[in-house]
Order: structure tokens, then C-alpha cells, then sequence
């Protein structure tokens, strides 16, 4: 009994220790939940241990000359059930070893091809067909010249292929004339090659040779 409560602690805690050990953003946000599930299981495992075989044998007495209820009865029998069920079920998994080797190694090959195709992030990237971008530069800047440098970040984002309009405007707010903001629309995706994702790398080449800074 105490192997089994040992190994099934040591899994939950080995389930919870690469959330620990991550990294980014989600990392830092999931940090102490890692860490205090794991001490709670870490707890748990030592009281399981000590505490509980103590009061066991403590306060625990033997009931077989004892009259039980209905609902006793009842629950007992709905135990004996799913025991019986489990039993059953174990029985016919050690007579087919092959057959369960074959299920391991298919799960074992369909979580990988999960792992491959399911999109991974805190937040997955859909492809919407619209991109939107920021553009910050000195805030000196006049109107004019700022409005001069949207035309011309506009005109590369235009050259895209996959690019169908490009909406822009000047200012987030009372004189802030050094912020621009573009929405772009892409082309239907059964129109283009390219994902979002793909032509957000694909813009950040040219754009890049501004002196502003860009987000997207």
C-alpha cells in the first residue's frame, strides 16, 4: 500500500515539474501554481505515510458483527460492482498482452502526432485573414513626415501578393502624432500560399530597414 501511494505521488509531482521548469510568459504565470501543487502533493505524500497509518489504527475498529442501513448496504454493493468491473476488465487486459502492446504503441504514436499538428502556445495563433500593426517613431516628429513614412510602410505592405487592402491611420490620442496604426486584410486564405503567420515573417524583412519601430 505504501509503494503504491509513493508512486502514484512521485507521478503527480513528475506531472507538475515541467510547468515548473517552463519558460516565457507562461512559465512565470504557472510558476506557483507548479510549485504549490507539488509541495501539496509532496505533503500529502508524508502524512499518507505517517499520520494516516497512525489514526488508522488509532480510531478505526472492526464492524463485521455490525448491523448496517440500507444506504450502507446500497454502497457497498455498488462498490462490489465496480471492484468486480476493475477485476474483470484487468483479467481480460493480462490474457490479450499482444493486443495492449499494439493499443500502447498506436496511443504512444497518436500523442505524437497530436504533439505535431495541435497549435501550441498560451495563446494559439489563428489565421483570421487580418493582421494589425503599430508604428512608433521619434516624438519630435511632425505630421507630415509621419504621415509621409505610413505612406511609404504602407506601399511595401501593399506588395505582397497575399495582401488584399491595408487601412492606416495617424495618432492614438491628443498629440500623439509618433504613433501610427495599419490593419491589414489579407486575401481569402483559399487565395493565398501563405498563412498569417508566414506573411508577418515575410513583411518584417522589409519593414525592418525604417528607422521605427513596428509591432505586429
Amino acid at each position: 500500500m505504501s509503494f503504491t501511494v509513493l508512486s502514484m505521488s512521485l507521478s503527480l509531482i513528475a506531472v507538475f515539474l515541467p510547468i515548473l521548469l517552463m519558460g516565457g510568459i507562461v512559465g512565470r504565470l504557472f510558476r506557483e501554481f507548479a510549485a504549490t501543487l507539488s509541495i501539496a502533493i509532496a505533503v500529502s505524500l508524508v502524512v499518507s505515510l505517517t499520520a494516516t497509518p497512525m489514526m488508522c489504527a488509532r480510531f478505526l475498529r472492526s464492524e463485521r458483527d455490525k448491523k448496517h442501513g440500507r444506504l450502507y448496504r446500497a454502497s457497498e454493493r455498488a462498490f462490489d460492482l465496480m471492484h468486480g468491473t476493475y477485476e474483470h476488465g484487468l483479467k481480460w487486459v493480462l490474457r490479450h498482452p499482444t493486443f495492449m502492446s499494439v493499443v500502447t504503441v498506436a496511443t504512444l504514436a497518436l500523442s505524437v502526432y497530436l504533439y505535431w499538428v495541435v497549435p501550441k502556445g498560451f495563446f494559439p495563433q489563428q489565421d483570421t485573414g487580418r493582421l494589425s500593426g503599430q508604428i512608433t517613431a521619434a516624438q519630435d516628429i511632425s505630421f507630415a513626415a509621419m504621415a509621409q513614412k505610413q505612406k511609404q510602410l504602407c506601399a511595401i505592405v501593399m506588395k505582397d501578393e497575399d495582401v488584399d487592402y491595408v487601412t492606416a491611420f495617424i495618432g492614438s490620442g491628443a498629440g500623439s502624432t509618433n504613433i501610427g496604426r495599419a490593419f491589414i486584410q489579407l486575401k481569402p486564405r483559399a487565395h493565398r500560399k501563405a498563412s498569417a503567420d508566414e506573411i508577418v515573417a515575410r513583411l518584417r524583412r522589409p519593414l525592418s530597414r525604417f528607422p521605427v519601430r513596428h509591432y505586429s
